[in-house]
């Protein structure tokens, strides 16, 4: 942009004519409106836009450059896919064009800008409305679009400081605070590795470069953050977008869109945030009452191998909710070991006398739960599988990916034909979910060949995999993919409710967008490598159930352990001992305690490995039995004011700068600081208590902090956690395991 056309568009902005309603200032410098409890301010003279929200009056909810505000354009955006993983290879921007806001309109409930369209590219042209007003919600309404139907790229920019912090966005793994990082909201794999120096290139090169990912690929991105400075911002759009926040002093948001929509709000704390926010993105719901008796145990390998290790476990006096038994589909060989067969019906064959095997673990306190994703295989064979691997399912009853073909129930390539995401080593179909008659067809097979299989539950996997040239029954693959993560919950909520079995039957999912939460039962965290490292091991699981607790996931948790590891000759990862004992001992203060046998259960220690495991089992989930009252307690707020179960300490001490950004232990509500042991084998344990008085939950030491560390002892089993002295449930928290033995 020339100087000669910087000077004209100032002069332009400058320039404000306000068209109706009437500026409530004496001077032509200055004006301000006033909408609902939103305060405008206008001051041509300093170009700026300012926005307070009359119920927080010490701080500003937005603030802007008016000649800077907004930038518009043409994209002709490109993503790929490859293996349900996506890169952004090309943002596309042809042109860009400037906005010259020249009039404005008022009235009591809205504020609106028109601007000219500016620009040397000859599209650059037409009129831009900007417009404010608040919500249903209480919270302050942004539009943004344009009469020009060329212009798909909008960028939003506006005032930061440098010491204001960002979180949510969903669920991070490597970042709490996002501030510096560029944020693509685009619902992916998250990798395998993830930017760690040794697995991510082997990852890379033996997946055709796409299975590595990076440090902000994540399962669930969601347009919304909250900040330090106590306000927050969401986007409605589903369509692909960025939050730039390299910049210390500004924000920049860019949709490619046709529109740019969005809300702001601000509160006094980031729990007062929280609940505003949820109020919009829906809250999850109460939990089964079961899912707190005890352990989900994860066990694959037919009836025999599960009757046997369930037996073993409850000698040990382990508490066991459910058995997770993923395999009810059966297993098929791929190049990776083995998966399953996505043919959502119960493979007797692997599985002999199922019907007597749930009646019988349901007479012993015991649930069980299944698996299910969107995904469809050809059971009779697919040409295109690698033939050196299982490619024929040999005793299936119906071929629900004949049968959803036949009816027109599979998303389609450009070409019309089925399309195809390469898994492995086989192919499969996402179902479109923009159909109605789809849904209906898949919400029956849910209810006929789960439900009406005894399950009381299922892992409601994937739901990343939709190409952005993908061809649907309704609507835009750009628009829907981040939504279809979304919609594939809302599908497995509504085959609940129409069972009427909403208090029986929990979900868990690893996808998800802005209203996952409504509909989803849980969250879990996808797959952590069984490592314990910051990029995609132990600790990118306390990251994430950190940082997504600020985007309204309030129940949350990892797989006990970790998943994905690859072993070969005794060279690469597999789950040790120490970490699956650490990784229990965090999880026992978390919303929900499930182990998970990993990619490779033959090259991992497993809860059933040995006594010493199966004995640390037992404790840690009569740890998590023993919190089921106060967790209930948690879950009831999680439900009527979206607050997390598990939280970052600073929403409870948000003066203390000494939490701040830590990713290293968290809150269980308002009474447990857990500081999980992060690194093999060690025997004392860094812990931030802040000021106060803190009892130590294993033993009857009382720390009295200024506000420091304490380096703690932390043998195996005792994995340091403190409660104010002044906690009811801390206390009785204690004396329950007292009186189970648990402390002596």
């Amino acid at each position: 942009m020339t100087k000669l056309f910087e000077i004209v568009l100032v002069f332009i902005t400058m320039v404000f004519m306000v068209s109706s309603g009437s500026a409530q200032a004496s001077n032509f410098e200055e004006e301000h409106y006033k909408i609902g409890n939103y305060f405008i301010n206008i001051d041509h003279l300093n170009d700026s836009l300012t926005v307070i929200d009359l119920r927080v009056p010490a701080g500003i909810l937005f603030s802007s450059e008016i000649s800077k505000l907004v930038r518009t354009g043409h994209s002709n955006l490109e993503i790929e896919e490859g293996r349900g993983n996506f890169k952004v290879k090309d943002e596309g921007l042809a042109y860009t064009c400037s906005v010259a806001f020249q009039k404005l309109n008022y009235s009591e409930s809205q504020i609106q800008f028109q601007g000219l369209v500016l620009g040397e590219h000859p599209s650059c042209e037409g009129l831009v409305n900007l417009s404010f007003s608040e919500n249903d919600l209480s919270h302050l309404a942004i539009h943004l679009d344009s009469q020009n139907p060329l212009l798909n790229y909008w960028e939003l920019k506006y005032d930061s400081s440098e010491f204001e912090d960002f979180y949510g966005f969903g669920e991070q793994f490597s970042h709490l605070s996002l501030k510096g990082q560029k944020v693509p909201i685009l619902v992916r794999e998250q990798g395998v590795g993830r930017g760690h120096p040794l697995i991510t290139p082997f990852v890379n090169a033996s997946s055709d470069g796409w299975g590595g990912g990076g440090p902000l690929n994540t399962y669930i991105a969601i347009p919304q953050y909250i900040s330090s400075e106590n306000r927050g911002v969401y986007l409605e759009n589903s369509s692909y977008s960025e939050f730039d926040l390299s910049d210390n002093k500004q924000v920049k948001i860019r949709v490619f869109d046709s529109n740019l929509r969005g809300g702001l709000f601000s509160g006094q704390n980031s729990l007062e945030l929280l609940e505003s926010y949820t109020a919009w993105s829906g809250r999850m719901s109460n939990l089964p009452d079961w899912v707190h008796e005890g352990a989900i145990v994860g066990l694959q390998g037919g009836t025999d191998k599960v009757r046997k290790i369930v037996n073993q476990l409850l000698a040990e006096g382990t508490p066991i909710s459910a058995v997770w038994l993923q395999d009810w589909v059966g297993q098929r060989t791929t190049s990776v070991g083995q998966q399953l067969w996505w043919n959502w019906e119960l493979d007797e064959g692997h599985y002999p006398k199922w019907k007597a095997l749930v009646q019988e673990l349901r007479g012993r306190g015991i649930r069980v739960l299944g698996y299910i994703n969107p995904f469809l295989v050809n059971v009779a064979g697919d040409p295109l599988d690698d033939p050196n691997y299982s490619t024929v399912k040999d005793n299936y009853k119906r071929n629900l990916y004949l049968e959803a073909l036949e009816k027109g129930y599979l998303i389609r390539n450009k070409e019309g034909a089925p399309y195809r995401n390469l898994q492995t080593s086989f192919g499969a179909t996402l179902v479109d979910l923009s159909n109605d008659e789809a849904r209906t067809w898949l919400k029956n097979i849910i209810k006929t060949n789960l439900i009406g299989s005894g399950l009381s539950g299922w892992m409601a996997d994937f739901a990343e995999a939709l190409p952005f040239d993908a061809q649907l029954f309704n609507g835009d693959a750009n628009t829907y993919h981040n939504q279809y993560a979304q919609e594939w919950a809302k599908l497995n909520r509504e085959a609940i409710v129409e069972a009427g079995l909403e208090d029986e039957i929990l979900t868990f999912h690893r996808s998800g967008f802005s209203k996952s939460p409504k509909y989803a039962g849980m969250f879990w965290q996808g797959d952590q490598m069984v490592t314990w490292d910051e990029y995609d091991g132990f600790k990118t699981a306390i990251v994430s159930l950190l940082g997504g607790g600020y985007s309204g996931l309030s129940l949350n948790h990892s797989d006990i352990g970790g998943y994905a590891g690859f072993k070969i000759w005794k060279i690469g990862f597999s789950r040790e001992q120490n970490l699956l004992e650490r990784w229990m001992e965090a999880n026992a203060f978390t919303a929900m305690f499930r182990s998970h046998e990993g990619n490779q259960p033959a090259n991992n220690s497993q809860v059933y490995s040995s006594p010493v495991l199966m004995k640390s089992f037992a404790r840690n989930a009569s740890v998590f039995k023993a919190l089921g009252t106060y967790r209930k307690s948690l879950v009831a707020e999680a439900a009527s004011k979206g607050w997390p179960v598990v939280r970052h300490p600073m929403m409870h001490y948000p003066e203390d700068q000494t939490l701040k950004n830590n990713v290293k232990q968290f809150m269980l509500g308002d009474s447990f600081m857990v500081c999980p042991v992060l690194e093999k084998q060690k025997s004392k344990w860094p812990c931030y208590l802040p000021e106060g008085e803190w009892v130590h939950l294993w033993t009857d030491q009382v720390l009295s902090s200024q506000g420091e560390y304490f380096k703690v002892g932390s043998p195996v089993g005792q994995t340091p956690v403190f409660y104010p002295a002044s906690s009811k449930d801390g206390g009785d928290l204690k004396l329950k395991l007292k009186a189970e033995g648990l402390i002596h």
